[in-house]
């Protein structure tokens, strides 16, 4: 028995909905379509309203499908609690309203349709596929080119470098397993960010996602930088009042310096996983910022860097730039 499902990818704006109408029921009478789905996360440029829902069953469609822009318009939040043939992302939070999948009897079959959303991969060219190896490479290459390093140029470019370590098969694993660690920790951070945020939209705490979201960036940022503070003060109890040790306020300055920056780049650190529709560009320029501590080391620190080095660097710098250019 022979059954024809269309799929329909991201109609956008109400003149697609237009052209679907003088056109979707001809072209399934000729090809003998049994069911249609259709994604209309995008009709109203970002999000689907309830009314533009309708257009599109009146269209021709058996199922609506949506993504990342979901809650671009509020409007569509009770219609996905009324209408299960309209479909949000099965992987957002069990919490959030609608359903992410659906089995349509259809008498003769049965139809399920699953919709997912896959962080942004999916909507990615193939020069930010390209890019996102390119700094994969360059951050795990760097490892590579430590394990290799030659003597010479390693005693002088780190003197008390612990040559035992380097020459091992850890200075190739340390970075690799780093980085395994370093995309955990960011999917965990990007699970948190997501749960709140949908936790504040299904509370009806905002009136918008976008608004949702920066509400998960702040909570977020709070709880770290609380915890930082409670780690700072376990450390000073224990340093002035335990140990007896005098902190020299100048002696500390770098110090202060890298404290600020950290908590600079912390904040926008959590912002950039807050957007879910750019989260797959963000996580590996995230994951480069070990190439940012040689290429400091050989400005601040003066080491001698090897051509390997160098071109390892650029690979990464240049995956970053294609991202760039590309999310522009």
């Amino acid at each position: 028995m022979e059954f024809r499902v269309l799929a329909i990818g991201d109609v956008t704006s109400e003149e697609g909905t237009a052209h679907l109408r003088r056109h979707l029921p001809g072209f399934k009478k000729m090809k003998g379509v049994d069911f249609t789905v259709i994604n209309g996360e995008n009709i109203s440029g970002t999000g689907l309203t309830p009314q533009q829902a309708d257009d599109l069953f009146a269209a021709g469609a058996d199922v609506i499908t949506l993504g990342n822009h979901t809650w671009g318009k509020m409007q569509i939040t009770d219609y996905l609690e009324d209408n299960r043939y309209i479909l949000r992302p099965a992987n957002f939070s069990p919490r959030t309203p609608g359903r992410g999948y659906g089995v349509y009897d259809l008498g003769r079959v049965q139809v399920a349709v699953l919709c997912l959303i896959t962080g942004g991969m999916g909507e990615l060219v193939p020069a930010q596929l390209v890019a996102t190896a390119l700094v994969c490479v360059g951050v795990v290459g760097l490892g590579i080119v430590e394990a290799h390093e030659d003597e010479d140029l390693r005693r002088k470019r780190q003197e008390a470098a612990n040559r035992r370590y380097a020459k091992s098969a850890l200075a190739l694993l340390l970075p690799i397993i780093y980085c395994i660690l370093d995309a955990a920790g960011t999917f965990a951070d990007s699970r948190v960010l997501d749960k709140l945020s949908a936790r504040a939209l299904a509370e009806g705490m905002f009136a918008t996602a976008d608004e949702c979201s920066d509400y998960a960036a702040s909570a977020a940022n709070c709880a770290y930088e609380l915890t930082f503070l409670l780690a700072g003060i376990v450390c000073f109890v224990y340093v002035v009042l335990i140990r007896k040790q005098k902190l020299i306020a100048r002696q500390e300055a770098p110090k202060y310096a890298g404290a600020a920056f950290e908590t600079a780049g912390q904040f926008a650190y959590i912002f950039a996983l807050s957007d879910t529709a750019h989260v797959a560009i963000s996580a590996p320029i995230i994951s480069a910022y070990c190439v940012a501590s040689v290429v400091w080391s050989r400005i601040f620190l003066k080491e001698k860097l090897s051509l390997k080095h160098y071109l390892m660097i650029a690979l990464v710098v240049a995956g970053i730039v294609i991202l760039g250019v590309y999310d522009a």
